[in-house]
């Protein structure tokens, strides 16, 4: 596996013996490219065998960070959160579920999240919410709790159909919270609650039976969560580490926020970020890191096409180098196992399919890492070629001699188009622009 093959390298155990000594605070490693940061965020769970909550910039990253940290064995869990524009249907029992789940004393896996979902209120623990502690054989009027139902913002009616309903024949009370997204059914004698059971809201058939149950009476989850309500990092236990994943963009995530929802936003920010100062810390980017650098090289650096990249690192078996493929579908997998039969041998390759994936490589340990999205700018698109390949060769004096659609190589964006030289309207000062 993967994961092993990287705690063995000198890289990480130079990391780990850094991050180790750490009680709170962060620390900034940089040197990942791609989905090195999700590999390298499962090596320190298996590390230190402690949950984490791995942080992102948006709702799309959480979910590639997900699927990629599946891949790469670990129990891994998306607690999505609510956009401005509305709600989708189920997050708020998607919600829970995933902080129960995480919550749990067992659980060693990821939490992943995006910044925003973070700053919402954690399942049950708002404000105007309240968890229903239900347990067989516990004293409970049934008036009391159908008034507790209401005052929650449920609504009575003959038989349930929806969430935020609940009804009320003899001695039973149905009812489906929105958090839980399943019904429940509960039998009283007098004042003792019975039985806790689940049924089909179809048949009316028992689906499970329960001796408890906690349930969130939340309706709805607020853009932001208030000053007295639980954040999510909050609910979590003091064994969980936080690892955020590419911090600038979840640094334009947080300035976005403030700059569209103001006060609410700053204030929201400021308990995240109180909470996660009495937390262990890691801060994962692509360029060089404050505390630190991974020795890796991305494949970025092939840049030559799919199969010409991939038959440069199949060549490595020359060097008893392993190679290592991460591929998203199953398409891309068919299409390198059926190159890499028509080049010779490849036995010494290793596949795996899992979540859209990027690449990289330690030298150290001799294994790379490569999706086809890192030969191929914008995935699946061929490469682009130059407009002027009548300049092949020639000397370029400089920025000046460059022309619109030329291909060129940066520092830091890597293969790009030159658009010209233009001003920054932020900064007020030239820089290069590329597509």
């Amino acid at each position: 596996m993967p994961v092993d093959l990287l705690l063995r390298t000198a890289s990480f155990q130079d990391f780990a013996s850094r991050w180790g000594k750490h009680s709170c605070g962060t620390l900034e490693w940089g040197g990942l490219w791609g989905s090195a940061k999700t590999l390298f965020a499962a090596a320190c769970c298996k590390q230190w065998e402690a949950p984490l909550l791995v942080v992102t910039s948006d709702s799309e990253s959480a979910h590639l960070a997900t699927e990629d940290l599946k891949a790469f064995g670990m129990q891994a869990l998306e607690l999505p959160g609510a956009g401005p524009t509305g709600q989708e249907k189920n997050i708020l029992r998607d919600r829970f579920r995933a902080v129960s789940i995480a919550s749990r004393e067992t659980f060693n896996g990821a939490l992943v999240a995006p910044l925003h979902a973070l700053l919402q209120t954690a399942p049950g623990r708002s404000e105007e919410g309240k968890m229903l502690e239900l347990r067989a054989g516990d004293k409970l009027e049934p008036e009391a709790l159908m008034r507790a139902l209401v005052r929650a913002g449920f609504e009575r009616v003959p038989a349930v159909s929806a969430a935020s309903e609940f009804a009320c024949r003899g001695d039973i009370v149905d009812f489906l919270a929105p958090a839980w997204g399943d019904p429940i059914r509960l039998e009283f004698f007098d004042d003792e609650l019975e039985s806790l059971r689940f049924f089909d809201l179809e048949t009316q058939r028992t689906q499970s039976v329960l001796k408890e149950i906690n349930v969130p009476l939340d309706q709805e989850l607020k853009t932001f969560a208030g000053q007295k309500d639980l954040l999510p990092l909050d609910a979590l236990n003091s064994e969980f580490r936080v690892v955020i994943l590419a911090p600038n963009n979840v640094k334009k995530t947080r300035l976005g926020l403030v700059g569209k929802f103001g006060e609410s936003a700053k204030l929201a920010l400021q308990r995240w970020e109180k909470g996660l100062a009495e937390r262990i810390v890691l801060s994962l980017a692509t360029l060089p890191g404050r505390d630190g650098t991974t020795e890796t090289l991305s494949v970025e650096e092939y840049r030559q096409g799919f199969e010409t990249g991939l038959a440069l690192l199949a060549g490595h078996r020359a060097t008893d180098e392993s190679v290592f493929l991460f591929h998203s579908t199953e398409a891309e997998e068919k299409h390198s196992i059926e190159f890499l039969k028509r080049t010779g041998d490849c036995s010494h390759v290793s596949m795996k399919r899992g979540g859209i994936a990027t690449g990289f490589r330690i030298p150290e340990a001799r294994g790379v890492f490569l999706h086809r999205r890192e030969f191929n700018p914008g995935h699946k698109v061929a490469p682009p070629r130059s407009q002027h390949t009548g300049l092949e060769g020639a000397k370029i004096e400089g920025p000046a001699a460059l022309r619109t659609g030329d291909l060129v190589i940066h520092a830091i964006h890597g293969l790009a188009k030159f658009q010209g030289i233009g001003a920054n309207p932020e900064k007020e000062d030239s820089q290069d622009i590329l597509l």
